[in-house]
Protein backbone atom coordinates (compact mmCIF):
# COMPACT_ATOMS: atom_id res chain seq x y z
CA UNK A 1 0.00 0.00 0.00
CA UNK A 2 0.88 3.44 -0.95
CA UNK A 3 2.94 5.50 1.86
CA UNK A 4 0.78 8.31 1.95
CA UNK A 5 -2.41 5.83 2.37
CA UNK A 6 -1.10 4.21 5.10
CA UNK A 7 0.17 7.40 6.97
CA UNK A 8 -3.79 9.03 6.30
CA UNK A 9 -5.64 5.95 7.74
CA UNK A 10 -2.88 6.17 10.81
CA UNK A 11 -4.16 9.60 11.34
CA UNK A 12 -7.86 8.99 11.24
CA UNK A 13 -7.71 6.29 14.00
CA UNK A 14 -5.15 8.10 16.22
CA UNK A 15 -6.59 11.96 15.98
CA UNK A 16 -2.80 12.73 16.10
CA UNK A 17 -0.18 13.36 13.10
CA UNK A 18 3.75 11.72 13.37
CA UNK A 19 6.81 13.45 12.34
CA UNK A 20 6.39 11.50 9.38
CA UNK A 21 3.12 12.48 8.89
CA UNK A 22 3.30 16.46 9.34
CA UNK A 23 6.79 16.04 6.93
CA UNK A 24 4.24 14.38 4.60
CA UNK A 25 1.41 17.38 4.80
CA UNK A 26 4.24 20.30 4.08
CA UNK A 27 5.62 18.25 1.58
CA UNK A 28 2.23 18.10 -0.25
CA UNK A 29 1.83 21.48 0.46
CA UNK A 30 4.82 22.60 -1.29
CA UNK A 31 4.47 20.57 -4.18
CA UNK A 32 1.14 21.81 -4.30
CA UNK A 33 1.92 25.59 -4.38
CA UNK A 34 4.79 24.55 -7.04
CA UNK A 35 2.53 23.22 -8.94
CA UNK A 36 0.09 25.93 -9.02
CA UNK A 37 3.38 28.58 -9.59
CA UNK A 38 4.53 26.22 -12.77
CA UNK A 39 1.05 25.84 -14.22
CA UNK A 40 1.33 30.29 -13.76
CA UNK A 41 4.18 30.42 -15.30
CA UNK A 42 3.07 28.12 -18.27
CA UNK A 43 -0.35 29.51 -18.83
CA UNK A 44 0.85 32.92 -18.44
CA UNK A 45 4.86 33.26 -20.03
CA UNK A 46 5.20 30.96 -22.78
CA UNK A 47 8.35 31.46 -24.35
CA UNK A 48 9.34 34.18 -22.63
CA UNK A 49 12.65 35.26 -23.07
CA UNK A 50 15.00 36.21 -20.31
CA UNK A 51 14.66 39.46 -18.04
CA UNK A 52 12.18 40.60 -21.01
CA UNK A 53 10.10 44.07 -20.41
CA UNK A 54 12.51 44.66 -17.48
CA UNK A 55 12.26 47.69 -16.76
CA UNK A 56 8.71 49.14 -15.55
CA UNK A 57 7.70 52.58 -14.34
CA UNK A 58 6.35 52.88 -10.98
CA UNK A 59 4.06 55.44 -10.00
CA UNK A 60 6.83 56.70 -7.45
CA UNK A 61 8.96 57.20 -10.42
CA UNK A 62 11.40 54.54 -9.79
CA UNK A 63 12.13 51.91 -12.46
CA UNK A 64 12.03 48.71 -10.69
CA UNK A 65 13.17 45.79 -12.37
CA UNK A 66 10.35 43.03 -13.18
CA UNK A 67 11.02 39.48 -10.93
CA UNK A 68 13.57 37.52 -13.11
CA UNK A 69 12.31 33.78 -12.71
CA UNK A 70 14.69 31.43 -11.14
CA UNK A 71 14.36 27.14 -11.81
CA UNK A 72 15.95 25.47 -8.60
CA UNK A 73 17.14 21.81 -9.64
CA UNK A 74 18.24 19.39 -6.74
CA UNK A 75 17.72 15.83 -6.23
CA UNK A 76 16.98 15.94 -2.30
CA UNK A 77 13.21 18.21 -2.83
CA UNK A 78 13.45 19.74 1.12
CA UNK A 79 16.88 21.70 -0.51
CA UNK A 80 15.13 22.12 -3.52
CA UNK A 81 12.70 23.81 -1.51
CA UNK A 82 14.24 25.67 0.99
CA UNK A 83 16.06 27.37 -1.78
CA UNK A 84 12.95 28.11 -3.76
CA UNK A 85 11.74 29.84 -0.51
CA UNK A 86 14.17 31.89 0.34
CA UNK A 87 14.61 33.37 -3.28
CA UNK A 88 10.95 34.01 -3.24
CA UNK A 89 11.69 36.11 0.00
CA UNK A 90 14.03 37.95 -1.30
CA UNK A 91 11.92 38.94 -4.38
CA UNK A 92 12.33 36.63 -6.69
CA UNK A 93 10.24 34.07 -8.18
CA UNK A 94 11.33 30.76 -8.03
CA UNK A 95 10.32 26.84 -9.09
CA UNK A 96 11.50 24.02 -8.14
CA UNK A 97 12.28 20.51 -9.50
CA UNK A 98 13.52 17.07 -7.92
CA UNK A 99 14.07 15.70 -11.24
CA UNK A 100 16.78 17.80 -14.13
CA UNK A 101 14.16 15.88 -17.00
CA UNK A 102 11.58 18.29 -15.89
CA UNK A 103 13.14 21.38 -15.20
CA UNK A 104 14.22 20.75 -18.73
CA UNK A 105 10.65 20.67 -19.98
CA UNK A 106 9.98 23.51 -18.56
CA UNK A 107 13.00 25.81 -20.03
CA UNK A 108 11.40 24.50 -23.15
CA UNK A 109 7.89 26.13 -22.15
CA UNK A 110 9.25 29.05 -20.20
CA UNK A 111 12.82 30.43 -20.73
CA UNK A 112 13.46 31.17 -16.56
CA UNK A 113 16.37 33.68 -16.53
CA UNK A 114 18.63 31.83 -14.30
CA UNK A 115 19.68 27.68 -13.06
CA UNK A 116 20.51 27.52 -9.79
CA UNK A 117 21.21 24.09 -9.53
CA UNK A 118 22.73 20.68 -7.21
CA UNK A 119 25.53 18.96 -9.73
CA UNK A 120 25.75 15.86 -8.05
CA UNK A 121 22.35 13.59 -9.34
CA UNK A 122 21.21 10.41 -10.98
CA UNK A 123 20.27 10.40 -14.18
CA UNK A 124 21.35 14.11 -15.19
CA UNK A 125 23.99 16.21 -13.31
CA UNK A 126 24.03 20.09 -12.91
CA UNK A 127 26.38 20.54 -15.78
CA UNK A 128 24.22 18.10 -18.14
CA UNK A 129 21.44 19.64 -17.47
CA UNK A 130 22.94 23.22 -17.51
CA UNK A 131 24.82 22.56 -21.50
CA UNK A 132 21.27 21.80 -22.59
CA UNK A 133 19.37 24.62 -21.27
CA UNK A 134 22.34 26.55 -22.97
CA UNK A 135 21.98 25.00 -25.99
CA UNK A 136 18.36 26.58 -25.65
CA UNK A 137 18.62 29.68 -23.93
CA UNK A 138 22.75 30.47 -24.36
CA UNK A 139 21.61 33.71 -22.20
CA UNK A 140 20.76 32.25 -19.63
CA UNK A 141 22.70 32.64 -16.15
CA UNK A 142 23.86 29.08 -14.45
CA UNK A 143 24.38 28.85 -10.85
CA UNK A 144 25.76 25.46 -9.97
CA UNK A 145 26.40 23.69 -6.41
CA UNK A 146 28.74 21.17 -5.45
CA UNK A 147 29.91 19.68 -2.36
CA UNK A 148 32.92 19.20 -4.35
CA UNK A 149 33.76 22.53 -6.33
CA UNK A 150 37.16 22.34 -4.99
CA UNK A 151 37.68 19.57 -7.41
CA UNK A 152 40.01 20.03 -10.27
CA UNK A 153 37.65 17.52 -12.67
CA UNK A 154 34.39 19.34 -11.41
CA UNK A 155 35.75 22.55 -12.11
CA UNK A 156 37.01 21.43 -15.75
CA UNK A 157 33.37 20.12 -16.88
CA UNK A 158 32.54 23.22 -15.66
CA UNK A 159 34.72 25.18 -17.96
CA UNK A 160 33.81 22.75 -20.71
CA UNK A 161 30.28 24.61 -20.72
CA UNK A 162 32.14 27.49 -22.46
CA UNK A 163 29.67 29.83 -20.62
CA UNK A 164 29.66 32.35 -18.13
CA UNK A 165 28.98 29.83 -14.99
CA UNK A 166 28.97 30.67 -11.54
CA UNK A 167 30.08 27.80 -9.39
CA UNK A 168 29.82 27.82 -5.50
CA UNK A 169 30.71 24.82 -2.94
CA UNK A 170 27.81 23.98 -0.70
CA UNK A 171 26.84 24.55 1.93
CA UNK A 172 25.92 27.69 0.33
CA UNK A 173 25.87 30.75 2.30
CA UNK A 174 22.22 32.80 1.36
CA UNK A 175 24.30 36.10 1.47
CA UNK A 176 26.47 35.47 -0.93
CA UNK A 177 23.57 33.27 -3.18
CA UNK A 178 21.52 36.56 -2.89
CA UNK A 179 24.18 38.39 -3.94
CA UNK A 180 25.57 36.43 -6.50
CA UNK A 181 22.15 36.55 -8.56
CA UNK A 182 21.94 39.58 -8.91
CA UNK A 183 25.72 39.99 -10.05
CA UNK A 184 24.60 37.38 -12.56
CA UNK A 185 21.29 38.94 -13.77
CA UNK A 186 22.85 42.32 -13.59
CA UNK A 187 20.50 43.97 -11.07
CA UNK A 188 21.67 46.25 -8.53
CA UNK A 189 20.71 44.99 -4.67
CA UNK A 190 19.37 48.22 -3.72
CA UNK A 191 16.81 48.47 -6.70
CA UNK A 192 12.92 47.63 -6.24
CA UNK A 193 11.17 44.84 -8.25
CA UNK A 194 8.24 45.21 -10.13
CA UNK A 195 6.49 43.47 -7.59
CA UNK A 196 7.26 43.72 -3.85
CA UNK A 197 9.17 40.64 -2.53
CA UNK A 198 9.85 40.35 1.12
CA UNK A 199 13.23 40.55 2.12
CA UNK A 200 15.27 39.63 5.40
CA UNK A 201 18.32 38.81 6.50
CA UNK A 202 18.48 34.82 6.06
CA UNK A 203 21.69 33.31 7.14
CA UNK A 204 21.17 29.78 6.46
CA UNK A 205 23.07 27.29 5.15
CA UNK A 206 22.67 23.59 3.51
CA UNK A 207 24.01 20.20 4.47
CA UNK A 208 26.79 19.12 2.22
CA UNK A 209 26.13 16.44 -0.10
Amino acid sequence: MHMAVVLAQHSQRSGVLTASEAHLSWFETKSSENNARLELFITTHPNRSPQADCHVLRRDGAIPFERPLIAVVDDEPVIAITLAEILMKHGFDAVWFSCPTEALDFFIACRPDLLLSDISMPKMNGIALAAKILDLTPECAIFLLSARSHETEVRQQVRSLKAAVHLEAKPVNVVSLVTTIHRLLGIPQNRPFSHEGQSGAILTKYPAR
